[in-house]
């Protein structure tokens, strides 16, 4: 993880309690929590994503790959047959976008018009915006897996 290392201390209370849940209820709730926690990035990224004129892009609206980013549990194809090789985890969740010019943005790109070819710099924004908010996005996690754990283990008693 970029940005250095962080100490999360208490998990084994949210373990014990994630283990005493139905498994699909556990899972719900782990997504539930990293949907939650994951919205200061989303914050951030929106805010620092670079943006162009209506005029510059006539094809494409404005503001499209701005408004791109979203948190899901779900991947398109491309991205899910990457995650394939890598193996499934319990619960994941997953913060950016589907756009392809987003890797061309956030690392630049070589543009070939006609036969001129131009270097577009880099406009890191994704990185970025991790950097800034991982202590709050980590912190809201053990935060938000608490309240969502704690939830759905009173819902569960109640419907035992």
């Amino acid at each position: 993880m970029s940005g250095g290392e962080y100490d999360m201390q208490g998990l084994d209370a949210l373990l014990a309690t994630l283990n005493a849940l139905p498994e699909q209820m556990g899972k719900n709730a782990l997504e539930r929590a990293g949907k939650r926690a994951l919205q200061p990035f989303l914050v951030a990224v929106k805010d620092i994503a670079p943006t162009d004129a209506p005029s510059e892009t006539p094809d494409r609206p404005a503001f499209a790959y701005r408004d791109s980013f979203i948190i899901s549990t779900k991947l398109n194809e491309r991205q899910s047959k990457l995650i394939r090789r890598a193996g499934k985890n319990y619960a994941e969740v997953y913060a950016g976008t589907n756009d392809p010019v987003g890797t061309w943005l956030e690392f630049g790109f070589i543009h070939r018009r006609g036969e001129s070819l131009s270097w577009v710099p880099p406009q890191p924004h994704v990185s970025v915006a991790w950097n800034v908010t991982a202590g709050d996005v980590l912190g809201e996690c053990a935060i938000a897996l608490a309240d969502e754990l704690d939830g759905a283990l009173t819902r569960s008693v109640r419907r035992s």
